[in-house]
């Protein structure tokens, strides 16, 4: 095995060591929370740093837990059920790309924005939304192993519950207005939408073309949860 396939397959297990170091710092420390005078629970800018390492987790069950054969699990399903030339055959880097752009990347700078500007720090609890259903519902529409499959585990059992603790949060400590909280989702889904929209832009123009446009939609949630947040009265705890 080369080394680019190695690097192809390392990146989740590079993700899993950041996303221990991330776990400690946010359950060992208070580097990532703005107020001391409530919970870790009920801080914003703790419960923006949050979903990072538990995406990381979920990056490193379905790219690093479910290979065979030196391919993606996920990708050879998504072969063997037909939807690879539906897709118009998405060039495999593209996988490891739009999840390095999003997770390693995107989400940390939401996650050190959110201590300012907590519409873009808690828009990836959108996001963890429509991941988390998108898994569900998908193993349940083709009929694949609710467990077994390659995400649903921590889509079932860290990004539902996690999402519905956010606006619990929400509206019982008022981490954010209720528009603030419904900016935030929307930005969360928007991102996920330009997350399928790559397969749209790979049908339609090709596998350089998605790769291309992979870094932009990286930051779409970021973009739009900036703009909605500055037309938004929020409130934060800090």
């Amino acid at each position: 095995m080369g080394f680019s396939e190695v690097a192809y397959l390392a990146w989740p297990w590079v993700g899993l060591g950041g996303a221990i170091v991330l776990f400690i710092l946010l359950f060992s420390t208070d580097v990532m929370r703005s107020r001391a005078d409530v919970g870790r629970w009920r801080d914003a800018a703790w419960l923006a740093w949050l979903p990072v390492p538990v995406y990381l987790c979920h990056v490193f069950e379905e790219y690093g837990l479910h290979v065979t054969g030196g391919r993606f699990d996920l990708v050879t399903a998504f072969m063997e059920r037909g939807l690879w030339d539906m897709f118009g055959q998405l060039p495999l880097v593209v996988f490891p790309e739009i999840n390095i752009m999003i997770i390693f990347v995107a989400f940390p700078i939401a996650a050190a924005l959110g201590r300012k500007r907590p519409v873009v720090g808690l828009m990836s609890y959108g996001f963890m939304l429509v991941n988390g259903l998108t898994h569900i519902g998908g193993t349940i529409a083709l009929g694949g192993d609710l467990l077994g499959n390659p995400g649903n585990v921590t889509g079932l059992f860290c990004f539902i519950p996690l999402f519905v603790w956010f606006v619990y949060a929400c509206r019982r400590d008022g981490l954010l207005s209720g528009r603030g909280m419904a900016a935030a989702i929307a930005s969360g889904v928007v991102q996920h939408l330009g997350v399928f929209s790559v397969y749209g832009v790979c049908k339609l123009l090709g596998g350089t073309a998605a790769i291309m446009w992979t870094p932009f939609m990286a930051f779409v949630g970021i973009g739009l949860a900036f703009l909605l947040g500055k037309t938004t009265r929020v409130e934060t705890n800090g």
